[in-house]
């Protein structure tokens, strides 16, 4: 086992706003060496549809999102539109010298992505890693909020893998992004325990027909974990996989803990100001 050992936090579910609030709360905290290396899991309540840091505002109905009661969040990390319901989510804030991290963002991607390939492979999942450029493969990678956001209309997360993320017979199981701050990264990412993938899809800015085709395409690329798995997954059980293969795969001893005072403070702020503020979400 490592020396240093990280801290495991279940925080339960929350709102949106929350959710990210508290993985920048945390972000920050480990940059500033306050707080250890954290593997965090979680759910969302109310469900909420998260845009990536350069997402448009104008590519969600939000309007059709209040009416169903569903969140609108929009991330500190790059890549597009996610519905978080009826899912494990995980995110991990860490140094980046940490030695299972070092290195560029990919390498860093591909290491996570290991640690994950063993839950789920442990929970039944028969999964593989997507392309890479080494595979012949055009690759875009794990979008970071630098990268600029330009597309047609709107996709979905699920639409398409992006190198070193996870696949079920070919579909997209978990959506992941990171950001990188000061001396720290921070990467989350979405696991679709159950439901329909294209749920999304009523709530973008789109006519009705592109809706559809959209439908269409996201069923075909996305899939979720129980069905990957043929069975249902809880989100228990896959939380407990999860930690089990970060003690595994990287050799870390996880100590449960809760967010620190400070961490606390820092996450109410950021509700506040940030992720609850809709000049924060309707940034872009």
């Amino acid at each position: 086992m490592s020396n240093s050992p990280w801290r495991l936090l279940r925080t339960g579910a929350a709102s949106g706003a929350l959710n990210m609030a508290v993985d920048e709360a945390i972000l920050d905290s480990v940059a500033a060496g306050s707080s250890p290396p954290t593997l965090r899991l979680f759910t969302w309540q109310p469900a909420c549809l998260s845009l990536g840091y350069f997402q448009p505002l104008a590519e969600v109905d939000v309007a059709q999102c209040a009416r169903r009661g569903i969140d609108v969040v929009r991330r500190p990390t790059g890549g597009s539109a996610i519905l978080h319901d009826r899912e494990l989510t995980y995110s991990l804030a860490a140094p980046q010298t940490d030695p299972h991290l070092q290195g560029d963002l990919l390498t860093s991607y591909r290491s996570i992505a290991a640690v994950l390939v063993r839950a789920l492979r442990d929970l039944g999942a028969e999964v593989t890693l997507a392309p890479t450029p080494s595979d012949g493969q055009p690759e875009t990678g794990p979008r970071q909020p630098s990268e600029a956001h330009r597309r047609d209309r709107p996709v979905p997360c699920f639409v398409r893998p992006a190198g070193y993320e996870i696949l079920a017979h070919g579909k997209k199981l978990v959506g992941s992004a990171q950001v990188r701050r000061g001396s720290a990264l921070l990467q989350h990412g979405a696991i679709p325990l159950d439901g329909d993938v294209a749920a999304i899809c009523p709530l973008l800015a789109q006519p009705p027909s592109e809706q559809e085709q959209t439908a269409v395409q996201l069923r075909l690329s996305a899939t979720t974990l129980s069905r990957a798995a043929g069975r249902t997954v809880t989100v228990e059980e896959a939380a407990r996989a999860i930690a089990a293969a970060f003690i595994a795969v990287w050799q870390v001893a996880l100590e449960p803990a809760d967010l620190s005072p400070q961490e606390r403070l820092t996450a109410e702020r950021l509700v506040q100001d940030k992720y609850a503020n809709q000049a924060w979400t309707g940034s872009r």
